[in-house]
């Protein structure tokens, strides 16, 4: 009974921030994405600590007209996640990339990106399990996961609230994997 209060309460937590996440909410932060990177590795501290990951921060940028918290939320899913599904055997990695590209190119990811000459793409690329990626629609759907809850926790909503965040800012997410080969999450945000 405990188990299962437990899991109630993550999911009702999780359903929240997702519900949290929508088109009215104010766009009016700078972010350093630098020091919202060390905020975020601050925050899950103690999971960065017992599996004795590597996270490199290349250097990213800063970014106009968002929203602090959704940002902060997309990079806690996506750094949890890479740790989440690590591989036991080896010591995790990740990297965070950015670089600059224009909406053509923009456009490959996602056709209703447009309105803006140029984009972020920042790529949060991980050493750990991967996926086949067939699976790719699945794991940004909301209560959709690839494993059984017994090989990992969590609720299903992680991802559907990353999508949801890049979408909110006028961006998309998308990633990149073969199994055992670890995974690329890919997130293309305007420059404004």
């Amino acid at each position: 009974m405990n188990d299962s209060a437990t899991r109630m309460r993550v999911l009702i937590e999780d359903l929240l921030n997702f519900s949290r996440v929508s088109g009215e909410n104010q766009f009016v932060d700078t972010v350093d994405l630098n020091e919202l990177i060390d905020e975020v590795k601050k925050f899950i501290f103690s999971a960065i600590e017992d599996s004795k990951a590597e996270i490199i921060i290349e250097d990213l940028p800063i970014l106009n007209a968002v929203n602090h918290g959704n940002l902060f939320m997309l990079f806690q899913n996506l750094l949890s996640n890479a740790l989440k599904f690590s591989k036991d055997e080896i010591r995790p990695k990740v990297i965070l990339s950015s670089s600059q590209i224009s909406a053509i190119e923009a456009i490959k990811y996602d056709s209703n990106l447009n309105g803006y000459k140029n984009y972020h793409e920042i790529k949060v690329i991980d050493s750990g399990i991967g996926f086949e990626e067939q699976y790719l629609p699945k794991i940004f759907t909301i209560f959709q996961k690839l494993h059984g809850r017994s090989e990992y926790e969590g609720t299903g909503i992680g991802l559907a609230v990353c999508q949801k965040i890049c979408k909110t800012h006028e961006g998309f997410i998308t990633a990149q994997s073969k199994l055992g080969e670890g995974a690329t999450f890919i997130i293309i945000l305007p420059i404004k």
